[in-house]
C-alpha cells in the first residue's frame, strides 16, 4: 500500500510550489502597488510645490536701442564761413532760434547787385512805355492821312510795324524784371540762410562745425547740427524669425534699461513691424518699433532697452508649476504598469485556485498557467497610457485603441463600427475637443484643450489639459486632471482642476552622490526665472 500511495504524494509536490510561488507573486505585486500609492509619497521621495496665487506673463524678449522718435539734421544752404555758434550741445532750443550764422558778405553783396539791376529794368520799362504811346499816336496819324489820300500806303505800314515793336519790347522788358526779382529773391533767401535758426522744438544732440569753419554748400548740404526732440522716444527691437509671428500690432508691450531705479518699466504698444530683415551671425532679425513717452527725461538716446512683447497675460490666477504636468503623466504612467502587472499576478492565481480545484496535476496546472499568462502578458505589453483595463472595454464606450503620447483617451477606429464612430465625433464635439491627443488614429485632442484644431491667433490663449499628482492628506498621491490656460513655459494659469493650496508633485528627489563623483546636471525647474527670455520677477 506504501508503494501505491508514494508516486501521488510526490506529484503534489510541484503543484503546492506553484502554487506558493503564485502566491507570493501577488502579493509582492500588491505591495509594489501599496509602495506607489502610500511610501513613495514620503517627503524625502518627491518636491513639492504650492497651488498659489499670482500673475503670469507669456512673453516674447528681445534687445533693442532708443532714439528719438523726431529729430532733424540741420544742414548749410550757403557757403561761408562759420562765424558764430550761438549753442552748445545738450542746450534746449525752440523754433526760430538763431544756432549758427555763416559770413553774409557775398550774399549782401549778390542781394545789393541784384536790386541795382532791378531799378535799372525798371526804368527802361518806364522809356520803353514812353515810346510805345509815341508809336500809338503816329500810327493814328498815318490812319487819318491815307484816309483823305494824304500819305501812301507804306508810310501807314511802317507806323503799324513801329507800334508792334514797341509792344513788344514791354513784354521783353516786363519778363526781364520778373526774371531779376525772382533771383532776387533767391539771394535775399540765401543771405536769410546764412543764419540758421532752431526748425523745430527740442535739444541740440550734435554739433559738427567750429568757430571759423568753412562750409561749401555748392555740391551737398554739409551738417552743421542734431535737434532732437525726446519728449517721444521711439525703441527700435529686433525681433527672431522664431518668435515674430508671435506678434501683433498694438500688442502690449513693456521694456527696462540698464541701471534704472527699481527696474522701472516703460509701456507702450507696438507700432509697426519693418518687413525687411537684418542678419546678424546668420540670425534673421525683423525690427519691431514702438513709441514711449519720456516722462522726466530719464530715457536718452541709444541707451539699450531689454524689451519684452506680452503676448499673453493673467492676473491675480492660481498657478502651478509647468513642471507638474510632466511629472504628473510620468508618476501615472508608472503606477498604471503596476496595477496593471497587478492584475496580471491576480488573474494568474486566479487560474491556478482553478486548475487546483478541478484535480489537475502538477504539471498541467503549469502549463495552464502558461497558457493564461500569454493574453496577461499582452495586455501589460500595451501602450503605457491607452491600454484597455482588464475588465474590458470602457463602459461607456467602444474599446480603447493603442494610446500615444496623449495618455488615456485614445481610441481605435479600425475597431469601431460606423455607428460608434458617429457617436464618439459627436461627445467629443460637445466635450468643445477637450479630451488628450489619442494615439495613432484615435479621437483625442481635437479643437479644442489640448489638440490640434486649428491654429490660434496671434494673443489667444491656447488652452491644454494635462495630469499632476496631487498628495492628499493622508499623504497619498491622486492623478488630477488640469486645464491649463496662460503660461510662460515654467509657470502656468490654472483653469480647473486644482485648488489653492494643493500640493503636486513637480520633481524627485536626486539620489546622493559620493563627494569624488561629479554631481549630475539638475533637473530641478529654477523659479526665480520666467520664460521669455528669463526675465526675473
Amino acid at each position: 500500500m506504501n508503494d501505491t500511495l508514494s508516486p501521488p504524494r510526490q506529484r503534489k509536490r510541484p503543484r503546492t510550489a506553484f502554487m506558493l510561488g503564485a502566491i507570493v507573486l501577488v502579493a509582492a505585486a500588491a505591495y509594489g502597488v501599496h509602495k506607489y500609492r502610500s511610501k513613495n509619497t514620503d517627503e524625502g521621495e518627491y518636491l513639492f510645490a504650492t497651488v498659489t496665487r499670482g500673475n503670469i506673463e507669456d512673453l516674447v524678449t528681445s534687445t533693442g536701442t532708443l532714439q528719438p522718435r523726431d529729430f532733424v539734421d540741420v544742414g548749410a544752404q550757403v557757403s561761408g564761413q562759420i562765424n558764430l555758434i550761438n549753442v552748445e550741445v545738450g542746450d534746449e532750443v525752440k523754433t526760430g532760434q538763431l544756432l549758427v550764422t555763416i559770413d553774409a558778405t557775398q550774399s549782401q553783396a549778390r542781394v545789393e547787385a541784384n536790386r541795382a539791376s532791378l531799378r535799372s529794368s525798371e526804368t527802361n520799362l518806364e522809356t520803353q512805355k514812353n515810346n510805345l504811346v509815341k508809336a500809338e499816336r503816329d500810327y493814328q496819324r498815318q490812319v487819318n492821312l491815307f484816309a483823305e489820300d494824304a500819305t501812301t500806303r507804306e508810310t501807314l505800314l511802317n507806323a503799324e510795324t513801329s507800334l508792334i515793336s514797341a509792344r513788344n519790347q514791354i513784354k521783353q522788358s516786363e519778363a526781364t524784371i520778373e526774371q531779376q526779382k525772382a533771383n532776387m529773391r533767391i539771394e535775399e533767401k540765401n543771405l536769410q540762410y546764412t543764419q540758421i535758426v532752431a526748425p523745430i522744438d527740442g535739444t541740440i544732440m550734435s554739433i559738427a562745425v567750429k568757430l571759423g569753419q568753412s562750409v561749401n554748400a555748392s555740391q551737398v548740404v554739409p551738417n552743421v547740427l542734431r535737434i532732437a526732440n525726446l519728449a517721444t522716444m521711439e525703441v527700435l527691437s529686433d525681433v527672431s524669425e522664431a518668435d515674430v509671428s508671435r506678434l501683433y500690432k498694438n500688442m502690449p508691450v513693456y521694456f527696462t534699461t540698464l541701471g534704472s531705479a527699481q527696474n522701472r518699466r516703460w509701456n507702450g504698444m507696438l507700432k509697426r513691424i519693418e518687413p525687411t530683415p537684418k542678419v546678424q551671425n546668420s540670425v534673421v532679425l525683423y525690427p519691431a518699433l514702438f513709441d514711449v513717452e519720456n516722462e522726466g527725461g530719464a530715457l536718452m538716446p541709444q541707451m539699450t532697452a531689454q524689451v519684452f512683447f506680452v503676448v499673453n497675460e493673467a492676473r491675480n490666477v492660481l498657478t502651478v508649476p509647468m513642471s507638474a504636468l510632466q511629472q504628473g503623466q510620468q508618476i501615472a504612467r508608472e503606477m498604471a504598469m503596476q496595477e496593471r502587472e497587478a492584475r496580471a499576478a491576480q488573474a494568474a492565481e486566479a487560474a491556478q485556485s482553478d486548475a487546483s480545484n478541478a484535480g489537475q496535476t502538477a504539471d498541467a496546472a503549469a502549463d495552464g498557467s502558461a497558457g493564461s499568462a500569454a493574453p496577461l502578458a499582452a495586455e501589460a505589453s500595451q501602450g503605457d497610457a491607452g491600454g484597455p483595463p482588464a475588465g474590458g472595454p470602457p463602459a461607456d464606450g467602444p474599446p480603447r485603441g493603442p494610446g500615444g503620447r496623449g495618455g488615456p483617451g485614445g481610441f481605435d477606429p479600425q475597431n469601431m463600427t460606423p455607428e460608434q464612430v458617429e457617436q464618439m465625433r459627436a461627445r467629443f464635439a460637445a466635450r468643445g475637443g477637450a479630451g488628450g491627443p489619442g494615439g495613432p488614429g484615435g479621437f483625442g485632442g481635437g479643437r479644442g484643450a489640448n489638440g490640434g484644431g486649428n491654429t490660434p491667433q496671434p494673443g489667444q490663449v491656447q488652452r491644454r489639459a494635462g495630469t499632476v499628482m496631487v498628495k492628499k492628506a493622508d499623504g497619498t498621491l491622486e492623478p488630477r486632471r488640469v486645464v491649463i490656460g496662460v503660461n510662460d513655459r515654467v509657470i502656468g494659469e490654472v483653469i480647473e482642476g486644482l485648488e489653492e493650496g494643493d500640493e503636486v508633485v513637480i520633481g524627485k528627489r536626486e539620489a546622493p552622490v559620493a563627494a569624488s563623483q561629479p554631481a549630475p546636471a539638475q533637473n530641478n525647474q529654477n523659479f526665480n526665472f520666467r520664460g521669455g527670455g528669463g526675465r526675473p520677477f
